[in-house]
């Protein structure tokens, strides 16, 4: 057989073979196992992504944009996708702990942010303190989600439980203004809890919202009163119920209360976001939670614990899951995961009681080829079958910090690859065509280099979607200012077990495990100033204390201490816990190098050139659990 056929036969079987190969081997994924019980908590990890952000200076003038920068800290094994940083600005309240700050502002500071496994993603956003914001101690608190529905880092609708924050003053020449006054909250004229217990009310019961806005300024302001109406928080439009708004003037030196009404109560959770906003710019914001024992299933967290997807690696697709009202439901959870030709990759389902506490799916799953973008679709339906909640994401190595992508550039070859291959097949074979046909030697051979040549482009083509290409040239490294919180938890687990009943009763004698799951106390630090000073400057340290108890659900997702959790049996028999919030440790400032920097209660001054670090001990705490019998 002459030389140009052995290589025209070689080319086509090895082009062939390497195509049969490479289709054989793409066909999704293979399952390993199928779905069954987690627990949630191995996966969903509240509290994992920490918010690190601070202004660039102390004092904010009123009118000029701020600059916040920071990081965020990915803390999880897994990259974290559709995420979204909320801020709330308030000016500080003497009564915080029973009522939160003034909310003067909210808004999300970034959008669509992904994060790799572990990673500390440097961020900035600008925040412009109204013309006419009252001067005075404000603060911004800091909430991450996920699909603006998924808490892993504080809890927005909640006043309290936060993932970071950042104190900083005003410097305004306006002293008052508009702004509710959180004690007058009532709900069916009961005094409401800013922080504490929400009010839960029976269904078909109608709940009237009333709230005192005052003006303390000098001067009659006309102001625009917005009433938004959501199902469990503000952060998603999709889950607006109702809008409406109404103008209001309020004399000088004056109040007036005014009220927004439920007809009938018909969900598990409503959120009620007030927003008044003055003629002159100026804004206050109040929200207000209401629950009921309605029952509606509720996704939480569906994705998986690895991306991208090399061939043969194994994986999970996992989701939690939870009633919103503290009685347990049915329903199904349906969870997809597909590729852009929407092809199926791992799915999870589903049927059955659906509880109170958080509870969790799983399927192990294994890829048969290396996926750089898969769609996740996930579904719940209630016990008659309808629809009560859903989520969709995309994960897509666009934006994400990880070796195992493809380096930009080279995904256009790749996606192209069997255009690609059929373009180098027809080549060779002209060729060969022009092999049999020319009579000049120097004709065949330069055919038949080209031949040669052509079967390589075809196997590296080929081959180019399994081995990734790295362009040195194409790695950067960038260097951002620390942040100026810190913060560290101790975790503990906490189980106990009762023994309840009525001597000579055994109908009510039973045993039971009243409580499971870990309880986090977080001391947090942060920098009140700049990084870096001159001589004589001083900044001051500022501590906080956090406190959450994991492995529960309801209408709270996990709650924060001194929170009570009731769970009733039978009739009218029943037990609650109740965590009680550990009292301010005190906090101790050291300076690694006291001829650059010396500290003094909660301040640090700068005594001569330098760098020095300041270490922030914090005092030990303790919290207590109470076992309470209905």
């Amino acid at each position: 057989m002459s030389l140009f056929k052995k290589l025209s036969i070689f080319s086509l079987v090895l082009i062939s073979t390497l195509s049969f190969a490479v289709v054989s081997f793409a066909e999704g994924t293979e399952v390993v196992n199928k779905t069954e019980s987690a627990s949630c908590f191995d996966y969903y990890k509240f509290q994992s992504v920490q918010v690190s952000v601070g202004p660039d200076k102390q004092v904010l003038n009123a009118g000029e944009p701020a600059v916040f920068r920071g990081e965020l800290i990915n803390e999880n094994n897994y990259p974290v996708v559709d995420g979204y940083v909320f801020v709330r600005i308030g000016e500080k309240n003497p009564e915080y702990i029973t009522e939160g700050q003034f909310i003067v502002d909210e808004f999300f500071a970034l959008e669509k942010v992904t994060l790799n496994a572990n990673e500390k993603k440097p961020i900035s956003f600008t925040w412009t303190p109204p013309k006419n914001l009252k001067a005075g101690d404000y603060r911004a608190d800091y909430f991450f989600s996920v699909g603006k529905k998924f808490n892993l880092g504080g809890l927005p609708f909640t006043n309290e439980v936060i993932v970071g924050f950042a104190d900083f003053k005003v410097n305004s020449a306006v002293t008052a203004g508009i702004s509710f006054d959180k004690s007058a909250t009532k709900v069916n004229s009961e005094k409401y809890n800013h922080i504490g217990a929400w009010p839960n009310l029976k269904e078909g019961e109608k709940a009237v919202i009333s709230q005192m806005i005052k003006n303390n300024s000098a001067v009659k302001k006309t102001v625009a009163v917005k009433y938004d109406l959501f199902y469990w928080d503000s952060l998603d439009e999709a889950d607006k119920i109702d809008s409406k708004k109404e103008t209001i003037n309020l004399e000088a030196k004056s109040e007036k209360e005014i009220s927004y009404t439920i007809p009938s109560i018909n969900r598990s959770v409503y959120y009620l976001r007030i927003t008044a906003l003055s003629s002159d710019g100026q804004k206050s914001i109040v929200n207000i939670r209401i629950a009921s024992d309605l029952e509606s299933p509720r996704i939480n967290y569906p994705a998986i614990n690895k991306f991208p997807l090399k061939a043969g690696e194994d994986f999970t697709l996992f989701s939690c899951y939870h009633n919103t009202s503290y009685i347990n439901t049915e329903g199904e959870v349906k969870v997809f995961l597909t590729d852009d030709k929407g092809k199926s990759v791992g799915e999870l389902s589903y049927k059955g009681v659906i509880p109170s506490a958080m509870s969790a799916q799983k399927v192990d799953l294994k890829a048969l080829k290396d996926l750089f973008a898969v769609n996740l679709k996930a579904e719940v339906y209630n016990k008659a079958g309808v629809l009560v909640d859903k989520y969709e994401t995309r994960y897509s190595c666009d934006g994400l910090n990880s070796d195992k992508c493809p380096v930009a550039g080279t995904s256009g070859w790749q996606e192209n690859i069997w255009l690609t291959l059929a373009a180098l097949i027809i080549a060779i074979l002209l060729l060969v065509l022009v092999i049999r046909r020319s009579q000049n030697k120097n004709t065949k051979t330069l055919a038949i280099i080209l031949i040669a040549v052509l079967v390589v482009l075809a196997a590296g083509a080929l081959m180019s979607k399994y081995i990734p290409m790295v362009d040195a040239d194409s790695i950067t490294a960038t260097s951002t200012p620390d942040g100026k919180t810190k913060s560290q938890t101790v975790s503990l687990n906490y189980k106990g077990a009762f023994d309840y009943g009525t001597k000579g009763n055994t109908s009510t004698d039973w045993d039971g495990i009243f409580s499971y799951g870990n309880i986090d106390i977080t001391n947090t630090v942060t920098l009140n100033g700049e990084t870096s000073l001159n001589k004589n400057n001083t900044v001051s340290f500022s501590k906080a204390l956090s406190c959450f108890y994991y492995n529960t659900g309801g209408n709270i997702d996990t709650p924060n201490c001194g929170t009570a959790e009731v769970v009733m049996y039978g009739s009218g028999n029943g037990y609650g816990i109740k965590w009680s919030a550990p009292s301010t440790p005190s906090m101790t400032l050291t300076s690694s190098n006291t001829s650059v920097m010396t500290c003094s209660g909660t301040n640090c001054t700068a005594v001569g050139s330098g760098v020095a670090t300041v270490t922030a001990t914090v005092a030990r705490v303790s919290s207590t659990v109470d076992l309470l019998f209905y």
